[in-house]
């Protein structure tokens, strides 16, 4: 096998992208400091075009294409992404090679004051683009308007700070790893409001025939994450699920097993969905959880959903 002494990392030049991809690098320079490590900063077209919510330009996939293209052509070695926006489906020739310890998974409430759900004023305007968000925090909180937002984390904070909106919801993960730690937050619930497949792990995307940087990646690589986020990935490829739709799954490991965790709705009248599968195999809960939507009570909704995408 060829031996190298230099990995090149691709990632989106956003605040939250270059700090987690210093944070894998970090983390692989401490399990080989020998290794010379560099950052290929790419805009990709979901940093340029910002104007208009994701699912009118092109989904999520707006964030990968441009990295994907460099690692294919060889300019990059590994791309780092946050895994809620990768796409289930990897290009020919790329993998996840490694899937780093997972941060918390919860999304939070940003405002001002640091108020939380309940304390906001009837007819709040809060801003977030996703369909899942909304619908799982109307369910919750009557009474809410709800904005589209785009931009950067930093962007949306100051946005919010401007008064374009009373309160904005981000994923914790994401706070945490651009070290915002003053922000003034409330902590959502997942049993209120269940994450986005992925989010808040860390997908390290390179080319399958790599096996020298696989093998550097090994102690890097959490097992456990990388399981749940293959069951979460493995459900939204088996039930043809996108991100233009209102779904949300969340694996954890259990001492005796897996525990699956799912919320699908209807994105036109709200109706929902909210289930959770336990099994001794991941690939086994997975397979409770796809018996029970495709054969159950969540056949109308996942034709719903399938109409919305």
């Amino acid at each position: 096998m060829t031996t190298r002494n230099r990995i090149v990392i691709g990632t989106r030049k956003s605040l939250l992208a270059m700090a987690q991809t210093n944070q894998v690098a970090e983390a692989i320079r401490r399990v080989h400091p020998g290794l010379e490590i560099r950052l290929e900063p790419i805009v990709t077209q979901g940093d340029i075009q910002t104007d208009k919510p994701l699912p009118q330009i092109g989904g999520k996939g707006l964030f990968t294409l441009e990295l994907e293209r460099a690692l294919l052509d060889g300019r990059v070695d590994l791309a780092v992404h946050s895994a809620k926006d990768l796409p289930a489906e990897n290009p020919q020739g790329l993998g996840i090679l490694c899937v780093p310890s997972r941060a918390p998974v919860a999304d939070v409430l940003v405002t001002p004051q640091g108020i939380g759900l309940y304390d906001l004023p009837l007819g709040a305007r809060i801003g977030t683009s996703s369909l899942r968000r909304q619908l799982q925090l109307a369910a919750l909180r009557p009474g809410l308007r709800f904005a589209d937002i785009r931009g950067n984390i930093d962007t949306r904070i100051r946005k919010m700070l401007a008064g374009q909106y009373d309160a904005i919801v981000l994923a914790r993960a994401g706070l945490l790893r651009a070290g915002m730690t003053d922000v003034k937050l409330s902590v959502l619930a997942v049993e209120g409001v269940l994450p986005a497949p992925g989010q808040a792990a860390l997908a390290l995307q390179g080319r399958t025939d790599d096996e020298w940087l696989g093998e550097v990646l090994q102690p890097v690589n959490d097992p456990v994450a990388a399981a749940c986020l293959s069951v979460e990935r493995s459900l939204l490829t088996r039930l043809g699920m996108n991100c233009h739709m209102p779904f949300a799954a969340l694996c954890e490991r259990q001492d005796q097993g897996w525990r699956l965790r799912v919320w699908l709705a209807d994105p036109g009248t709200g109706r929902a969905l909210r289930f959770e599968t336990a099994g001794s195999t991941a690939e086994a809960v997975v397979e409770a959880a796809v018996r029970h939507i495709e054969d159950g009570p969540g056949r109308d909704l996942l034709a719903a959903c399938g109409r919305a995408g």
